[in-house]
């Protein structure tokens, strides 16, 4: 099976599996992961659980109140109702969508996101790869100051 077929989102409605109380955050200074989020994230591989967990820790540091919720088919971080990025984790690698406009990023930033960008605006992390903690948080902060500035 190939495209979206492989999404864990795609196996199908949220009660076909009751989520636990175990797969929210056991942090009680984050927003709890509504059911939706934590159902597609139970049938991801556990390499696309850590690496959504990574992603999730940044985009909480750098916005407490950013929450979850499930659209297109995929996780989505919102900041204030407004979109920050969409995340995916596939069989292979987490996606991240999408990539941040270049104005928003330093140069380095730019040339380390050419070794991971797939597709149109897709930054592909490979779960058989270390997770790119320094390049992830410079795209989450590209995207809030995206958001900051009315885009």
């Amino acid at each position: 099976m190939t495209g979206m077929a492989d999404s864990p989102g795609c196996r199908g409605p949220a009660s076909d599996q009751p989520t636990t109380p175990d797969e929210t955050p056991a942090s009680t200074s984050r927003p709890p992961v509504p059911d939706a989020v934590a159902h597609h994230l139970a049938s991801a591989t556990d390499a696309g659980r850590e690496f959504y967990g990574i992603l999730r820790d940044i985009v909480q540091r750098h916005a407490p109140e950013a929450t979850e919720e499930i659209s297109y088919s995929m996780p989505v971080f919102l900041v204030d109702g407004k979109r920050l990025l969409h995340a995916a984790p596939w069989k292979a690698h987490l996606a991240i969508y999408p990539l941040p406009e270049e104005r928003d990023l330093d140069p380095q930033t730019t040339a380390a996101l050419a070794t991971h960008s797939s597709g149109a605006s897709t930054l592909k992390l490979l779960y058989n790869k270390p997770f790119p903690t320094e390049l992830v948080d410079a795209v989450v902060r590209a995207h809030l100051a995206r958001l900051a500035d009315g885009r």
